[in-house]
């Protein structure tokens, strides 16, 4: 018979949140997949760093078209102030970035239940 082992990052990963709120992440990772419109998705990963989401991974994707679904994530992790309009921004800067993000639970469009990174500030703010 065979045997299957989880590790704790594997179980961390299927929590979904239980008490809707806000708490620290920290950016880990950035993706870019092609969309099927011939666009750029990009994907970061959080890890909850408080609370119940303390370990927990939760992707975030984003469109390279939809730049006002990105706006407050770049706020936020540019200490509460906007960007520059004159300026580019990496996507890959944000790695290493912690800050606040009120967590819901949501669903993915087939109905699956995810978790929903819905509001985001500097830590302390």
């Amino acid at each position: 018979m065979g045997k299957i082992r989880f590790s704790p990052a594997t179980i961390k990963a299927g929590f979904l949140v239980e008490n809707p709120d806000w708490y620290d992440y920290e950016i880990v990772k950035h993706m870019e997949k092609a969309a099927t419109t011939g666009s750029v998705n990009h994907i970061l990963i959080f890890e909850g760093r408080s609370g119940e989401m303390d370990g927990v991974p939760v992707s975030k994707l984003i469109n390279e078209k939809a730049d006002w679904v990105a706006l407050p994530i770049f706020v936020a992790a540019n200490g509460g102030n906007p960007p520059d309009p004159e300026s580019d921004y990496d996507w890959d800067d944000l790695v290493g970035v912690r800050m606040s993000v009120f967590t819901k639970r949501g669903a993915r469009q087939d109905g699956t239940p995810q978790n929903d990174l819905v509001e985001f500030k500097p830590l302390g703010k």
